[in-house]
């Protein structure tokens, strides 16, 4: 698979700090800065993100080729978490 490709292999993986431009996520497997993924936020809304940092199982990454229906439900999704879980 080329470092671009989204990743077709499902991970399990704890969001630890949600934004409207990505996440703080935690998962089990090591994905280089770069890869691009495709995450299901909640059982309608699947996004592609891109891995922008990682520190362990630690990863930061950045939601990309959002349209608007998907900003507005991640927007909506945002305002549903405690003040914490939110940059």
């Amino acid at each position: 698979m080329a470092p671009n490709e989204p990743s077709t292999l499902p991970l399990n993986g704890r969001c630890r700090v949600l934004s409207e431009g990505g996440l703080d996520v935690i998962l089990p497997e090591h994905l280089l800065p770069g890869r691009t993924v495709y995450l299901e936020l909640a059982p309608a809304l699947k996004v592609y993100a891109t891995v922008r940092n990682r520190r362990s199982f630690h990863y930061g990454v950045e939601f990309v080729q959002l349209n608007d229906s998907e900003r507005g439900a991640i927007k909506r999704l945002c305002e549903s978490y405690p003040p914490s879980r939110q940059i």
